[in-house]
């Protein structure tokens, strides 16, 4: 998942440099285009490369391994360093913002041998599989011919990729038009979370405004706006979390007003000396609590308001007499803190409409995995179904939905659960590995049906892989198997429910771990499928003659085969965290 989030961070600074386009549009324009359009690249080339990654991973070396790859071996390797050469030539160019002359035709000698790798790597690939058929079982050779259509497709993908900057810098035609970041755009979000964040805070921040105009002698002067700036400054997204993310925000506003003014009162003399000194204090202050802020996660916040609190305070008008240290920081967090929890407090017991019904972090975790759960559901039926023609087109939203829902697992965590089970967290974040799998493998599956174009219809061989009965049988199978997972998610929301359907499905509940692994096996990838889904296409690959090995049946029924046994591999995984957890 690292690339993963390696990708969606580039994503982030594309949608960024459109600053920098409005401002200096014939510097940055060109270069924001070519980088848009290598995320098409590296988003399927980071999918089909996690397939690759599945295939080596489970692979059990029989006996037309050596075979097949002492033919390919050599092609392979070629096709891979002729993409990576071309791929850098690209990425110069992104660098550069335009081809020049001698780049354009060192770009073109090496697009015509990457094809001409690519067309070795097809031929080698047929060979190797007629040999091997007539030795072994074709199902020995799956995660190999997987791997060889995966490199061909890294080659197709390259290639396009030069031919697109070429045709752009050369005026033929222009690559597409990069959208306004969503930031950019008007937009009003009326959600029921939105809508929770905006009622509970503006009430927070209102009570703080009441309470700080009316005082209480001594210990809070009237007419002080302390507690509600403290308020705004530290805002909750979730319910149930405040007290444990208080008393971390309460830390660092203590240790930042102490340090601060025992700063000031060592150094903030008035003279040049004193001055010098106060700066470079500041500086290193602000250097060493962003860098803790924004390595650290752990300890962001109470980095965060060290050094906000710290240079509150060393920034005082200088003196060159004894000053007493102040609580007044310190009073109005706890302040601020008591007020936030009164109004988690009154939202948990007022009954509100269901449009702005406050939820908690782990509520809100719960419905955030099983919605996702539902749309890999609807992506893996479209792309097993053989009456469906389209695909869906890529982009990052779904990491954006990952990305929420890790958050919303760690907020759950922090959660004061007096009456309620504690929250899962080891489960959640193993299902969360098992989610981005099963995304990624969709992801691949969606890649080889459309040939490699984002969104584009189910090839022709493709469509005719889906036809097969036991295709279809497979894919009601592999449906099944994920509704039953879904329904065993359950128990992250409630142990009882999700226990009872976990009963239902296997006629009871395993005793022990090793009794929960066998019974955490599923049978939606059956080998008597496999065997006659691989008889089939080796039977029409025959017929059909060779091919290039993207529009290949035999090829494109490997990968498929692969995938839908990697989404099987993770479903027995998801099914075997629950079993543990139970």
């Amino acid at each position: 998942t690292g690339l993963k989030e390696q990708l969606v961070a580039l994503q982030g600074a594309i949608d960024s440099a459109y600053h920098e386009v409005a401002v200096l549009p014939r510097r940055f324009g060109v270069k924001r285009l070519m980088l848009q359009r290598s995320m098409t690249l590296l988003r399927e080339g980071y999918d089909r490369a996690f397939s690759v990654f599945n295939s080596c991973q489970d692979e059990e070396f029989e006996s037309g391994h050596r075979e097949f790859m002492d033919i390919v071996k050599q092609d392979l390797v070629a096709v891979h360093i002729e993409s990576f050469k071309l791929v850098r030539m690209c990425v110069d160019a992104v660098l550069d913002g335009h081809i020049a002359g001698h780049e354009a035709k060192d770009i073109g000698r090496c697009v015509a041998s990457t094809r001409t790798a690519m067309g070795s790597l097809t031929s080698a690939a047929i060979r190797a599989k007629a040999k091997v058929f007539k030795q072994s079982s074709p199902l020995d050779i799956v995660g190999e011919q997987c791997i060889c259509l995966h490199m061909c497709a890294t080659a197709r993908m390259a290639i396009g990729l030069a031919d697109d900057f070429l045709a752009h810098c050369s005026g033929e035609r222009k690559l597409d038009a990069v959208p306004a970041p969503a930031g950019e755009r008007l937009k009003f979000d009326f959600s029921r979370d939105h809508l929770s964040f905006v009622l509970r805070n503006f009430l927070t921040i209102q009570l703080g405004m009441l309470v700080g105009a009316l005082g209480y002698h001594n210990y809070l002067p009237a007419w002080n706006a302390g507690i509600a700036c403290t308020s705004s400054i530290v805002l909750t997204k979730f319910t149930g979390s405040a007290i444990s993310k208080g008393l971390v925000r309460l830390h660092g506003v203590v240790l930042g007003n102490i340090f601060g003014q025992f700063m000031y009162g060592m150094f903030a003399w008035c003279n040049y000396v004193a001055y010098g000194v106060v700066a470079l204090i500041a500086f290193a202050w602000t250097a060493g609590t962003m860098l803790t802020y924004f390595h650290v996660p752990q300890s962001a916040s109470i980095a965060c308001l060290l050094g906000a609190y710290g240079l509150t305070q060393l920034g005082r008008k200088c003196s060159d007499e004894f000053t007493f240290p102040t609580m007044a920081p310190i009073i109005n967090m706890c302040m601020a803190i008591v007020l936030a929890l009164c109004i988690d407090l009154l939202a948990m017991l007022v009954p509100l409409p269901e449009g702005i019904k406050l939820q908690k972090a782990s509520k809100q975790a719960t419905k955030s995995i099983n919605e996702m759960w539902k749309s890999l559901r609807e992506v893996v039926s479209a792309a097993l179904d053989a009456e469906t023609s389209g695909t869906r087109q890529h982009r990052l939203r779904f990491a954006t939905s990952l990305a929420v829902a890790k958050d919303l697992g760690s907020e759950a965590a922090q959660e004061v659960r007096y009456y309620s089970a504690p929250w899962k967290s080891e489960l959640f974040s193993s299902l969360m590995v098992s989610v981005t799998s099963v995304w990624m493998t969709t992801s691949t599956i969606e890649h080889t049906a459309s040939g490699g174009t984002n969104g584009g219809d189910k090839i022709e061989p493709y469509m005719r892989i889906l036809r097969m009965p036991s295709v279809q049988k497979m894919r009601a199978e592999l449906l099944e198997e994920i509704d039953s997972v879904g329904s065993m998610m359950g128990v992250l929301a409630d142990d009882r429910v999700a226990m009872r359907n976990i009963a239902d499905h296997y006629g009871g509940l395993p005793e022990d771990a090793e009794a929960a692994k066998e019974t955490g096996e599923s049978k939606a990838v059956h080998a008597e499928t496999l065997a006659r889904i691989m008889l089939e296409l080796s039977r029409s690959t025959e017929a059909a003659g060779p091919r290039t090995l993207e529009e290949d049946d035999f090829s494109i029924g490997c990968a498929l085969l692969e995938c839908c046994r990697a989404v099987d591999r993770d479903l027995n995984a998801m099914r075997r965290s629950v079993l543990r957890a139970r």
